[in-house]
């Protein structure tokens, strides 16, 4: 996919030369062992015409991908739910935002972010699940230093926005959250 990506004419006045950006991607996804192991995955080459006067800092050519593994290691009525699963997870990430080199030393320039995030996940039903994850983040500044870490507990609910109403109540109601009158 190729398009202009900036301003380059307004009020039929020309302001500057056209830009252009050309993403190529490859995506995969599969399942295995009868669907009990799901893997999707992406990974994209970017290619940004960056006007010569912009600092190095501004990567004209980017990678970055992802892999996802969820195997389903549960698949039975749970909590009133016909068939609802639970999920563990492993998610690997990674970001290369300017693959250039410098131009006076002709050494890499790194601005790059590699994340590692497994995960457990509870699927009352198909379009609905609620997750916890641990995300491992390193991040490298443009010169390679030593990486920045992070580490983060994320947990998250999501599902079509026409069941959402229903799954809170079921789920509040079979947790005992929610009492009849």
């Amino acid at each position: 996919m190729t398009g202009v990506y900036n301003t380059w004419k307004k009020d039929g006045l020309i302001l500057e030369n056209k830009r252009s950006a050309s993403l190529f991607a490859v995506d995969f996804n599969t399942s295995v062992f009868n669907n009990k192991i799901s893997i999707n995955g992406e990974v994209v080459k970017a290619f940004v015409e960056l006007p010569e006067n912009y600092v190095q800092t501004y990567g004209s050519r980017q990678l970055g991908g992802y892999c996802d593994i969820i195997a389903t290691v549960l698949q039975r009525k749970i909590l009133g739910w016909n068939n609802a699963k639970l999920n563990i997870g492993i998610r690997f990430d990674y970001a290369d935002f300017n693959q250039n080199k410098f131009k006076l030393s002709n050494e890499k320039i790194f601005d790059d972010t590699w994340v590692f995030t497994p995960s457990i996940a509870f699927r009352p039903y198909g379009t609905t699940v609620i997750r916890l994850n641990y995300k491992y983040q390193l991040t490298r500044d443009i010169v390679g230093n030593e990486p920045s870490k992070l580490g983060a507990i994320q947990f998250g609910l999501s599902t079509y926005f026409n069941k959402i109403q229903i799954s809170f109540s079921i789920l509040a109601h079979k947790l005992g959250l929610v009492h009849n009158l």
